[in-house]
């Protein structure tokens, strides 16, 4: 029953990250389409934010097993898109359209619950992490491609070698969270990702969505400290 529920929101999963990244992108610009009319810096920024964490929530509800819950969440989040992307491209109603289609289809022969290993709050924190990290490979990767002539155009000689130098070391690093995370170390995992995002905002300035990036890793530490798994229970083993 979990793998059929699995599969049968794999369409519904992709047309939510297609909004997801429509959603992310407008939180980082400040200006998007709302009802018919532009709306500007915090009012559009809060609905984006919004919208994303809705669309962060469904999955983490269907991480957990709450099969229903999720599937509420999902209608809602496909309606409100619908009406907001009414000066979107055509293609983004009928994308919005045939999400509500089918997750109304889902909702009507879907279980309410199915069994799973994992908490809400794990799920969330799971979630959470797969977001941050994304971020911290997107930051990643833009350097290697791009931006890795920063450390020499902002610093000379050894100063800037030692910059280059300590970029690498923390890519390198940041590229092991996910296996720390998997082996159970989670606020380590955690701690490598901070280090990479404090260096790339205020040394390199190569990081997207800092503000939400910060306000994420906090949630996580918090979630980490006082849950079950947490480096103080860690500890104790």
């Amino acid at each position: 029953m979990r793998t059929r529920s699995f599969v049968g929101f794999l369409p519904l999963f992709a047309l939510l990250l297609y909004f997801e990244l429509g959603y992310l992108m407008e939180y980082d610009t400040g200006e998007c389409p709302l009802f018919g009319t532009v709306v500007y810096n915090v009012p559009c920024r809060l609905f984006s934010l919004v919208m994303l964490f809705i669309g962060l929530s469904v999955i983490s509800l269907f991480l957990a097993g709450k099969i229903r819950a999720s599937l509420l969440s999902v209608v809602s989040y496909f309606i409100i898109t619908f009406f907001a992307a009414w000066e979107w491209a055509l293609s983004a109603r009928v994308i919005s359209l045939v999400g509500i289609i089918l997750s109304l289809v889902s909702l009507y022969i879907s279980p309410r619950e199915v069994e799973t290993s994992r908490s809400l709050r794990e799920a969330i924190s799971l979630v959470i992490y797969v977001f941050v990290f994304l971020v911290f490979l997107l930051s990643a990767v833009s350097y290697a491609l791009y931006f890795s002539w920063i450390c020499e155009e902002a610093y000379s000689g050894t100063t800037a070698v030692l910059c280059s130098v300590i970029s690498y070391i923390l890519v390198g690093s940041g590229l092991t969270s996910p296996f720390l995370w998997w082996k159970g170390w989670r606020i380590h995992a955690l701690i490598t990702l901070l280090a990479n995002f404090f260096f790339m905002k205020f040394v390199l300035r190569v990081l997207p969505f800092s503000e939400l990036t910060f306000i994420l890793m906090v949630v996580l530490f918090i979630l980490e400290l006082d849950g079950k798994g947490g480096f103080y229970e860690q500890k104790r083993k």
